[in-house]
């Protein structure tokens, strides 16, 4: 009897031990690419998100900002179709291009309908935290029709156009008001939440809307990196906040895009302590 148990132990210890090296490898091995989508473009309904073949954002609507995704490293072409469109159906975007492990991207489509615009930040630098007692923060232009436009964050002052953007610079975490100016006059018909910087942590501001017309403008920030709670919630929609009026995305996608080694990791390691915990049983019910 003590060698069955005995025996039963040591199964159930391995199985335990083969978990937490699966996970940990797998882990530490995913340096995948990731991206991320920011609907920025008035007037265009809700989006599905295709890399190459493979659905991996669904349903977006504007001022959607979605949470990054791996994909696969190299060249990648990433096709943006309306919501529930076949894959068979023509693209409002389809552009290709590299994409390198260990680096995170964002993919913008803004501008309006039959005039939409995409451009892709390449340096989303979420690997490097700034440190204790600082916070790292970039600003993007993301309206068509609006100008030239200075935006200004503390004492830094900026001035932006279309696809532009700032470099990242640091600030002390708190929080502010960012204050934008069109032709040196302060902005007065934009929607300017309070932006909460967290200590050692990544943020980015994106402008969007329309400077004429509805929707107006507004600043959208993101929580990109760091160890706190995401100070900013996604939006939503009420009654009268005009035609984009949709449910939110649905997550994960129906094609099991995300997927990822850690989660599969884990899934694995379940599955061996299940079956480790029932082989154990299966001994000492012998005794």
């Amino acid at each position: 009897m003590m060698k069955r148990y005995t025996k039963g132990l040591i199964q159930l210890s391995l199985a335990l031990l083969i978990t937490l090296i699966l996970g940990g490898v797998i882990t530490q091995a995913d340096t995948r690419p990731r991206l991320r989508i920011v609907h920025a473009a008035p007037g265009i309904s809700n989006i599905d998100v295709y890399i190459n073949d493979t659905l991996f954002f669904d349903n977006i609507f504007y001022r959607y900002i979605s949470d990054y995704a791996p994909i696969k490293s190299g060249e990648q072409t990433v096709r943006v179709r309306p919501a529930g469109a076949s894959p068979r159906d023509d693209t409002l975007i389809e552009v290709g291009a590299s994409y390198n492990e260990n680096q995170d991207y964002t993919l913008i489509a803004a501008g309006r309908q039959g005039d939409i615009r995409y451009w892709q930040l390449d340096n989303d630098d979420n690997k490097n935290l700034p440190g204790a007692g600082t916070s790292k923060v970039r600003i993007v232009h993301a309206s068509l029709d609006t100008p030239s436009t200075e935006f200004c964050l503390a004492d830094v002052c900026n001035t932006l156009a279309f696809k532009e953007q700032t470099d990242y610079f640091r600030l002390d975490p708190g929080a502010y008001t960012p204050l934008v100016r069109l032709n040196g006059t302060d902005l007065t018909r934009i929607e300017i939440p309070p932006l909460i910087l967290q200590d050692n942590s990544i943020h980015t501001i994106f402008l969007v809307g329309q400077s004429q017309g509805r929707p107006g403008l507004q600043l959208l920030y993101t929580f990109d990196a760091g160890d706190a709670p995401d100070p900013y919630p996604q939006p939503t929609y009420h009654p009268g906040d005009g035609p984009n009026v949709y449910p939110p995305p649905a997550y994960p996608p129906v094609t099991g895009a995300f997927l990822s080694p850690k989660l599969l990791g884990l899934i694995a390691g379940v599955v061996l302590i299940v079956a480790g915990g029932i082989g154990f049983w299966m001994i000492r019910s012998r005794k």
